[in-house]
């Protein structure tokens, strides 16, 4: 039960300490994840780098347009920020009202399942809690230049998920998470045609989705690790 995270590098930096800015917001979130079960996975061979499957991830200027059933029945794009941290780059927004919700959540601020959050930890590994308090996490393993395996795990109180949980883990599998493989293929096989140099990165003053600030945040924190 719970998550436990191993790295066989033995001068590696404790994950608790990386986190540690995160681990409180996080526990605050999902108190009981230590007892959560393992529950589902979803996974495929992205034909792309990890960069590049990294990058889409922690940008939302194509989530209007790619993900509509995320951004009008889960999330809210005009509130959805993203910021870079020392461990990585945290994600944020209030859920959609009940009116617009595409699954069965109970969105309580009392409770604290009222809105998508996201912890993405550089370089491979991101937890997510979505409206309803549902957890899942993200785990990127690069294969070859050109090829990354993606796999997504939900961690929930029970092995058997209820009926809102097998809602949103189905959704999430036949949507947000198949949609984002064509994009990030597209984009390996421009990079690899020869045609693309360099390019500007739109960043606005309010950080909002539209804004490619949180991909210079991955860039940065990549710099720093290849110093």
């Amino acid at each position: 039960m719970g998550l436990i995270l191993v790295n066989l590098d033995p001068q590696a930096r404790p994950f608790a300490e990386i986190a540690a800015a995160a681990i409180p917001e996080i526990q605050d979130y999902a108190p009981n994840l230590g007892n959560y079960h393992h529950a589902a996975r979803t996974e495929r061979q992205a034909k792309a780098n990890w960069k590049v499957v990294a990058e889409n991830f922690n940008e939302c200027y194509h989530c209007a347009v790619v993900h509509k059933t995320l951004t009008t029945g889960v999330v809210d794009p005009d509130a959805y920020r993203t910021r870079g941290h020392s461990y990585g780059i945290r994600h944020v927004s209030p859920a959609r009202p009940d009116e617009r919700k595409s699954y069965s959540y109970v969105a309580d601020p009392t409770a604290k399942t009222d809105k998508f959050l996201t912890w993405w930890f550089f370089p491979l590994f991101a937890l997510q809690i979505y409206p309803g308090g549902i957890v899942n996490t993200y785990r990127w393993k690069p294969l070859s230049v050109n090829q990354t395996k993606i796999e997504v795990d939900w961690w929930l109180p029970e092995a058997t998920p209820n009926a809102v949980e097998a809602e949103i883990i189905h959704q999430h599998r036949t949507t947000t998470f198949a949609e984002d493989g064509p994009i990030v293929d597209s984009v390996q096989r421009g990079l690899e045609s020869g045609g693309f140099d360099t390019g500007p990165l739109l960043v606005d003053a309010g950080c909002t989705s539209q804004s490619e600030h949180p991909i210079m945040a991955f860039l940065s924190q990549y710099r720093d690790a290849m110093a």
